[in-house]
């Protein structure tokens, strides 16, 4: 999957940074630098009431 992180300006949306990443893990990396993540270890959780 990917997902995008953005700052909503109000008249346009500015782009901080792309990732692509693995469903079935929560592992992947930053289009841009190449880093690793790891979104395994958080708690996934539906928080809303």
């Amino acid at each position: 999957m990917t997902i995008q992180l953005y700052y909503n300006l109000g008249d346009h949306n500015s782009t901080c940074a792309w990732y692509q990443v693995a469903r079935q893990t929560g592992i992947g990396k930053d289009v841009n630098s190449g880093e690793v993540i790891d979104l395994s270890e958080f708690d996934t959780k539906d928080t809303r009431e």
